[in-house]
């Protein structure tokens, strides 16, 4: 027969319901990802328009995705790709890239694959900006529409937020 003591013994490892469901609740739930992973390029849109990430389940799932080292990893890999396909003549078959604009920014792309592949932490409005040049197709990578900002003033403007992480992500 089991005394109370020994009850107390047995369960006092175990995690209490109330304990478990403040645990769940601080981290988002696997619909709530993949929801997050679904929608992402409306919630990177609003990341990268400078929405506040804790003002939404999604957006902090989001958030967590595209600053996860594999998201950072396959970035910097786009953008090295990016600049090995600028340096090399266009194809028949090749998506057509404003090469010009690219070789010149050369530098300072780099620069940002570096600091995605580096051990500080990275904002999650800097990645979706960059996932947004790299993704839109009527971008200043793709088109010569002088309408919108300039290649090198996008860049600037992602490194820049990309380096603003926030302070709890610092520690």
């Amino acid at each position: 027969m089991l005394t109370s003591d020994k009850l107390v013994a047995r369960t006092g490892d175990l995690p209490s319901p109330r304990t478990r469901r403040a645990n769940t609740e601080c981290s988002p739930g696997r619909i709530t990802r993949l929801l997050a992973r679904l929608r992402g390029r409306s919630l990177d849109r609003a990341l990268s328009d400078g929405a506040d990430q804790t003002t939404s389940v999604r957006l902090t799932a989001r958030a967590a995705q595209l600053t996860a080292r594999p998201m950072r990893e396959e970035l910097a890999g786009s953008l090295e790709q990016l600049l090995d396909t600028a340096g090399k003549p266009a194809g028949r078959y090749r998506i057509p890239l404003r090469r010009t604009p690219i070789v010149v920014n050369a530098p300072i792309l780099r620069e940002v694959a570096s600091d995605l592949q580096g051990p500080a932490p990275v904002s999650a409005r800097g990645v979706a900006m960059l996932r947004d040049l790299l993704t839109d197709g009527t971008g200043p990578l793709f088109t010569g529409n002088s309408r919108g900002p300039a290649l090198a003033q996008i860049i600037s403007d992602a490194q820049a937020a990309l380096s603003a992480a926030p302070m709890d992500q610092r520690l």
